[in-house]
C-alpha cells in the first residue's frame, strides 16, 4: 500500500472539488501526495463515510466478502461466548464458597 495507491482510490471516486468542500484543501491535497504520505485516520474516515466505501477499500483496494465477514463475526462471537461461560462459572463457584 503507497499512499499514491491511496490517493488515486479517492480520486476514483471523488472529484477535487468535493474534497474542497469536505475541508481538503488544494494545498492539504498536494502535500499528500508530493510527500508521499496516507491521509490521517480521520480523514480517511470522513471521505470513506462521504464516499461510501470503507477505510479498508481506502487503504488497500481490497474489500473483504460479506462471507469473510461473517464469518469472522462468527469467529469472535463464539469467542466471547466461550470467555462469557467461563466468567459464569468462575462467579458460580466464587457464589458456592462464599455461602
Amino acid at each position: 500500500m503507497s499512499a499514491n495507491d491511496v490517493i488515486e482510490r479517492v480520486k476514483e471516486k471523488i472529484p477535487l472539488k468535493e474534497l474542497e468542500n469536505l475541508g481538503f484543501t488544494s494545498s492539504t491535497i498536494s502535500t499528500w501526495k508530493t510527500r508521499n504520505t496516507i491521509p490521517r485516520a480521520d480523514d480517511l474516515y470522513k471521505i470513506a463515510q462521504h464516499i461510501n466505501v470503507s477505510m479498508e477499500w481506502l487503504l488497500t483496494g481490497e474489500v473483504k466478502s460479506q462471507e469473510e465477514i461473517l464469518h469472522k463475526l462468527q469467529e469472535e462471537a463464539s469467542l466471547y461466548k466461550s470467555k462469557y461461560e467461563n466468567l459464569a462459572k468462575q462467579i458460580q463457584a466464587l457464589a458456592s464458597s462464599v455461602s
